[in-house]
């Protein structure tokens, strides 16, 4: 099952760059919109994704 996750400052594509890089590098496979402002990954990446994106220094909307 998929689960969205919703990047409050994903502001450009160098943003949306960064964060499929990171979770790439993590392991994790991800859509990220940057549109919606959401990375779209598998229900059981979620914690570990929440973590890189904060980690890389993005704010997790609600």
């Amino acid at each position: 099952m998929k689960k969205k996750i919703l990047v409050k400052d994903m502001q450009c594509v160098h943003c949306q760059s960064k964060i499929k890089n990171g979770l790439l590098q993590n392991g994790v496979n991800a859509d990220v919109n940057l549109n919606e402002k959401s990375v779209l990954i598998e229900e059981e990446d979620y914690e570990l994704a929440k973590s890189v994106i904060e980690d890389l220094g993005y704010t997790i909307g609600i």
